[in-house]
């Protein structure tokens, strides 16, 4: 079992792993990565509707010595598609982590809304650059 060790409240800069290498190595500082499980907000666009998920796993590769995160692609993608109902022509982009310990202790019961119960989403700090670039 993975045990979380970084906070999902600090905004991070996040990288594909298909686009730097793998999930080992920090594309910024070259420090190890570490994986954590956390929760993300995927968009999910198929033949024009979006939709949006919230998904937990261990996909993230965390940098300690400076705010980055790696994704792992293969794990996203299978979220996506599993999330879409095994579509294979989608697109997807994660826009952030989500910080569950913002969530006040009488919600956390309560499911996500935008009325009472707000995804306290925290967006990566480089995403219009990778909503530009929505992987397929």
């Amino acid at each position: 079992m993975i045990l979380k060790r970084l906070s999902a409240s600090t905004p991070r800069r996040m990288y594909w792993s298909t686009d730097v290498g793998g999930c080992s190595t920090c594309p910024e500082c070259r420090e190890r990565l570490e994986p954590e499980r956390h929760t993300y907000v995927l968009a999910v666009r198929q033949r024009g509707d979006i939709q949006p998920f919230i998904v937990g796993n261990d996909g993230g590769h965390f940098c300690e010595q400076c705010p980055v995160v790696v994704l792992d692609h293969g794990i996203f993608e299978e979220s996506a598609v599993l999330g879409m109902g095994l579509a294979r022509d989608i697109q997807f982009v994660v826009l952030g982590l989500v910080d569950l310990d913002a969530v006040p202790e009488e919600r956390r019961h309560l499911a996500f809304d935008d009325q009472k119960n707000p995804v306290p989403l925290v967006e990566f700090a480089n995403i219009e650059r990778e909503q530009t670039r929505a992987k397929r």
